[in-house]
């Protein structure tokens, strides 16, 4: 079987941008992401509560309930 060598192209070298374009660009792009970073940390963070509640409360039935179930077992048996 004839098989040719697979040469991926070249890839032009564009121009280096300058350190200063970088720099501001990181200047002005780092206020910005806190500013949206923030109120996804502290949504974040009432959703976590949230979900520790609610999953304490699911707990707390479920544990109510086998109490209930223990204690009727006791008075009328198996």
């Amino acid at each position: 079987m004839f098989m040719e060598r697979i040469q991926a192209p070249a890839e032009k070298v564009r121009a280096r941008r300058p350190k200063s374009l970088k720099l501001a660009a990181g200047a002005l792009f780092l206020p910005v992401a806190i500013l949206l970073w923030l109120p996804w940390v502290g949504v974040t963070a009432i959703w976590f509560a949230v979900a520790g509640v609610a999953k304490a409360l699911a707990k707390a039935a479920a544990t109510i309930r086998d109490t209930l179930l223990y204690a009727g077992e006791l008075v009328v048996g198996r």
